[in-house]
């Protein structure tokens, strides 16, 4: 029929256009790609601005889309129809679109419309991605379209939400708060983290960063377009299409109703939070891709007439009224709730008449959805209907060695209930006059062609559209399922009614239960069933946790070949043939990264190690044991002479010029390149005279070192989240220190050793330790002299045992830390701590910190190449700018886990008590409790440990044994005095940085040096780190077991472990 409408206005404006589309692989960009090329079938070329993603480039990604049945009418009547779209590979959140010269080009002499609809349509998007994506990549496109020839229009493709805060929304602009190009300065300037914590602030009204950034760009749009065409679209809530190309309404996203529609018809969600009488402003996909046509071909009409009345004002005088209004673009509201409204109620009353008729045969329990307006109704409805069947379902399909789900689903559902709530709980009036004179100016065959007359939409029958659009586009579910699925509704019916009785007698019981004065065992209860459903152990017992430790093996063997082929990688090749320095390279850290760099960076030229004699065995020996270790296990396999690449240089850090030989200073002088100093004394009850003499003046030895390099790169030094403790939050930044790191060297080397233990909690004062105060100490002289050198802090917080390599179990060499409480419960010695079991255990993998450390380097030593760019640059042209004066402050990494990926010692200790491994050394049984009240503690203590001590060890001195136990409890207590501060209390560390590094990484050396906390499994992590005292593995036919790391437990057999595992 569209053939033979006659003459069509449209169609003739767009004869032999060329049209400039962004957003044209999301939902309404697909639609629009169709229409233009079905119904204009005389345009030119249609250039999609289009980005690569999840490793596809744009033209496989068009690839694929025309594939879809969306196009299957285009494939028919127009076979060669993909001749005339063409991709320009670009991004809107780059310079220039990131489109080459070349392109650019094209588009300048080429583009005569520009349909501009990307964007980032996420409510939850942080502020400096959305103002990146919709509001600098509007600044852009203005830019290009400024550029082009022979622009007859630019229409900008706008929600109708943007002006949220006013009432009514008018076809009209808004004030807004700041001035576009402030906003993207602003968000330019600041780092993620920062933008992050004022965005409450800056969005204020606006009820997300999606409309807000959608606002600033028509505000930009507003003040920067005179002299162009532009026009904005707003569209309301965009669902599925209407009327064409297919008879079923398509749709390819579960945004807004459409997600509630998808959820509830296979029995996900059962209630939302939602007025029942506020009008759901819904619009029809394929309306919404005419309007934007029409307006297209209205604003090139009026820019023609505009042009002519330019003209004539020239030669007659002064501008009239009319031509200043054509300077300001004409808004279109396109919505549905003044010409044709519907409620939620009315929405939801269609989708479940007509999905009941097409009911889905994927569905997991039959339909069922309230609508909720009452805030404390519907929290409470949400726990029975969705939460409380979320846990059951996830603790049976843990039981039963599944993994759970549900608890993920409804978490995201809750947060899509959270951002959607303010557009479903009230109704708002949206004017629309300019929409409807646009209609009015088509003829009638254009009115046919592009129809987005909304008052004519009969609801009913587009809902059984919508509604089996989603049963095939969305759930996947054909036609020849519906008889099946209706049946299927029967069944869950019936079963629906059988939980709603048992969910009614259990309610009955609680009530009295709670009534009858027990509420502590019905919450004691109710905990048990909790932790019992999301314990992921529960169902890993005997034979199952052997299995599931020999996927775990085999899975990490898997990994550690995939970066043994990795291919290009951005780290490994800076690290090809560099000569390396690392201090503390025989303590726990530092052998892991020994190993990571030997094994991960197979091409660099030597790793230099400093080291000093200790039990009487000088370096060299040290250093053969050492490598001698599992650790170095597969090093051993895949490189055999990998002991070539390190080189000791005997020294010691509380040494002067550390002690090395001058030979041994010239080599680090000429062959050096980067340089990883860890080396420090842990203890945090050392002497504050030692503390200092290796953590301060050791690390100013070291950039005494650094600054003769010839060849320096990075300087890495390896400090603690915890140095800065008095302050909170931990900021990634240096602090003020209470004196300066010189004078505190030259005080400590003045006095002697009595005085100043004599002075140390003066000296220390709100610093908890000589360690922490000595670290920040390191920290201060850093900043103070490291000017012109590349150097970085990283601060990593509670190191614990490798959660991924380089064998497959957590390794691990001392006993610091939560280490040490694990020891101490599994021997049965330690049986109470003194701790907040709400407090967060800022805990992460060693393996983890390497790579992190790795990384930093590799970061440092590319922004020094920048910053020495800089330099020259601006030596040429005057004053440095901000930017070369912060690149000589060094850059600080907080790595932590609370902010990412938090973990309670309470939760710490249920893994603890899960696993109860039984050492054959054990001394007593399994018991274990975290006890926050001092006094309690302490009169716990003295029952649980002190007591027993004094019998064993009385029985002990009466049999002629030596007494042990006293002296063992006194290190104890000595620990829990020194570490009650840190498990005390929950610590606020911000760690941008970290964050923003990691994104800075390509795939490979995410994959290779991975360091991601948040994607962390504690669960899995565990899995490993508990088998630190229980370590055995097999080799091939062999059955010799390894000694465990720490207890040196062997085990004769593996019948006997399981035995053991049994057992407990």
């Amino acid at each position: 029929m569209e053939e033979n409408q006659g003459e069509s206005q449209i169609r003739k404006s767009f004869a032999g256009a060329n049209i400039l589309l962004t957003g044209g692989t999301g939902f309404l960009g697909k639609v629009l790609t169709e229409k233009l090329l079905r119904s204009c079938p005389e345009l030119n070329k249609i250039y999609l601005l289009a980005r690569k993603k999840k490793n596809k480039d744009p033209q496989t990604r068009l690839k694929e889309q025309f594939d879809d049945v969306l196009y299957e009418t285009l494939h028919k009547d127009q076979p060669d129809f993909i001749k005339k779209v063409e991709i320009l590979e670009g991004e809107m959140d780059s310079e220039n679109l990131g489109l080459t010269d070349q392109d650019w080009l094209t588009v300048c002499d080429k583009v005569n419309f520009i349909l501009h609809g990307a964007a980032t349509v996420r409510f939850d998007e942080a502020l400096s991605k959305a103002v990146r994506i919709n509001t600098r990549g509007t600044k852009e496109m203005l830019t290009l379209a400024r550029c082009c020839k022979y622009l007859k229009a630019f229409v900008y493709i706008s929600t109708a939400y943007c002006n949220l805060p006013h009432q009514p929304i008018e076809e009209k602009f808004y004030d807004f708060p700041l001035t576009s190009d402030l906003l993207i300065d602003v968000v330019e300037r600041l780092d993620s983290k920062t933008v992050d914590d004022i965005t409450p602030g800056l969005i204020a009204t606006y009820p997300n960063t999606y409309c807000f950034s959608k606002a600033a760009a028509e505000n930009h749009l507003l003040k920067h377009s005179q002299g162009l065409p532009v026009a904005i679209l707003r569209p309301s809530v965009v669902i599925s299409t209407a009327k064409g190309p297919i008879p079923l309404g398509w749709i390819d996203n579960i945004y807004g109703p459409t997600g509630i529609s998808v959820g509830a018809s296979v029995g996900i969600i059962r209630i939302i939070k939602c007025n029942p009488d506020a009008v759901v402003n819904l619009v029809p996909a394929d309306f919404v891709a005419n309007a934007c046509i029409a307006v297209a071909w209205k604003t090139a009409r009026q820019h023609i007439k505009t042009a002519e009345r330019k003209l004539e004002d020239f030669s007659e005088g002064p501008k009239d009224e009319e031509t200043k209004n054509d300077q300001i673009p004409r808004v279109y509201n396109y919505v549905s709730g003044d010409e044709n409204s519907m409620t939620f109620r009315t929405f939801m009353n269609y989708a479940h008449t007509h999905g009941f008729t097409m009911a889905s045969s994927k569905a997991i329990w039959c339909y069922m959805l309230f609508l909720i307006n009452n805030a404390l109704l519907f929290k409470t409805l949400n726990i029975l209907l969705h939460w409380i069947p979320a846990y059951v379902c996830d603790g049976v399909g843990v039981m039963i060695g599944k993994k759970p789900m549900l608890k993920k689903v409804y978490t995201k559902i809750d947060k899509w209930i959270h951002f959607n709530e303010i557009f479903a709980c009230h109704t708002w009036k949206m004017e629309n006059s300019n929409t409807i004179e646009l209609l009015r100016e088509l003829n009638e065959a254009d009115r046919h062609i592009f129809d987005f007359d909304i008052s004519a939409l009969d609801w009913n029958s587009y809902m059984y559209n919508y509604m089996m659009g989603i049963r095939l586009f969305l759930v996947k579910d054909p036609k020849e399922t519906i008889p099946w699925g209706i049946k299927k509704q029967y069944f869950l019916i019936i079963a629906n009614y059988i939980v709603m009785i048992i969910y009614a007698i259990a309610l009955f019981w609680l009530v009295k239960l709670l009534g009858g004065g027990k509420r502590e065992s019905a919450l004691a209860l109710a905990k048990q069933v909790k932790a019992q459903a999301f314990a992921d152990d529960t169902w890993r017992h005997g034979r199952g946790v052997r299995a599931a430790q020999a996927i775990e093996v085999g899975f990490n063997k898997y990994i550690i070949r995939m970066e043994e082929n990795q291919g290009e990688s951005q780290i490994r090749k800076s690290f090809a043939g560099a000569n390396i320095l690392l201090t503390g390279g025989t303590g726990f850290l530092g052998k892991l990264l020994i190993e990571k760099l030997l094994r991960c960076c197979p091409e660099l030229d030597k790793i230099y190690l400093l080291a000093r004699k200790k039990k009487n065995k000088d370096p060299q020996t040290r250093l053969k044991e050492q490598f001698d270790d599992v650790l170095y296990e597969t090093l051993h396999k895949d490189q055999p002479d990998f002991i070539k690449k390190v080189e000791i240089l005997e020294g010691e850090l509380d040494s002067d010029n550390l002690g090395l030989t001058d030979q041994d200073r010239l080599t680090v002088c000429n062959k050096i390149n980067f340089i990883l100093h860890g080396a420090a004394t842990v203890r945090l009850d050392e002497t504050l005279s030692k503390a200092v003499r290796i953590n301060t003046r050791g690390t100013k030895e070291m950039l005494t070192l650094a600054r003769c390099c010839k060849y320096l790169k990075a300087f890495v030094y390896i400090s603690t989240a915890y140095c800065n403790h008095p302050h909170q939050p931990i900021e990634e930044k240096f602090y003020d220190f209470p004196l300066t790191s010189d004078l505190l060297i030259d005080v400590v080397e003045r006095l002697d050793s009595k005085t100043v233990d004599d002075i140390t909690p003066g000296v220390i004062g709100a610093y908890s330790n000589t360690y922490c105060f000595t670290k920040a100490s390191a920290e201060n002289y850093l900043l103070k002299h490291s000017q012109g050198l590349p150097v970085a802090i990283l601060r990593p917080s509670i190191v614990t045992s490798t959660a991924k390599g380089p064998i497959p179990l957590g390794w691990i060499d001392n006993i610091y830390g939560p280490t040490g409480i694990c020891v101490g419960a599994w021997m049965g010695i330690i049986r109470l701590i003194k701790c907040n079991p709400d407090a967060v255990a800022d805990l992460v993998p060693a393996d983890y910190v390497a790579n992190a450390c790795i990384a930093v380097a590799w970061k440092t030593a590319r922004n020094h190449k920048k910053a020495s760019e800089r330099t020259l640059d601006d030596h040429s042209e005057g004053p440095q700018d901000d930017e070369t004066k912060d690149d000589q402050i060094p850059r600080v990494y907080n790595y932590v886990s609370g902010n990412q990926n938090p973990i309670t010692w309470r939760t710490f200790l249920q893994y603890v008590n899960n696993a109860q491994m039984a050492p054959a050394r054990a001394m007593w049984c399994f018991m274990f409790f975290l006890i926050n009240n001092a006094q309690l503690f302490k009169t716990l203590n003295i029952l649980l440990h002190w007591i027993p001590a004094y019998v064993c060890d009385g029985v002990a001195v009466m049999i002629g044994k030596k007494p042990m136990l006293k002296k063992v409890y006194t290190k104890i207590d000595k620990w829990r005095h020194f570490n009650k501060k840190f498990s005390s209390q929950s610590w606020k560390m911000r760690n941008s940085n970290t964050v923003e590094l990691f994104k800075e990484l390509n795939e490979k050396d995410r994959h290779i040096f991975d360091f991601d906390i948040s994607a962390l499994d504690w669960n899995s992590w565990w899995a490993y780190m508990q088998t630190f005292d229980f370590k055995i593995e097999y080799r091939k036919s062999e059955r010799i077991p390894h000694v465990d790391y720490l207890s040196r437990n062997p085990y004769d057999s593996k019948e006997l472990n399981v035995l053991r595992v049994s057992y407990e």
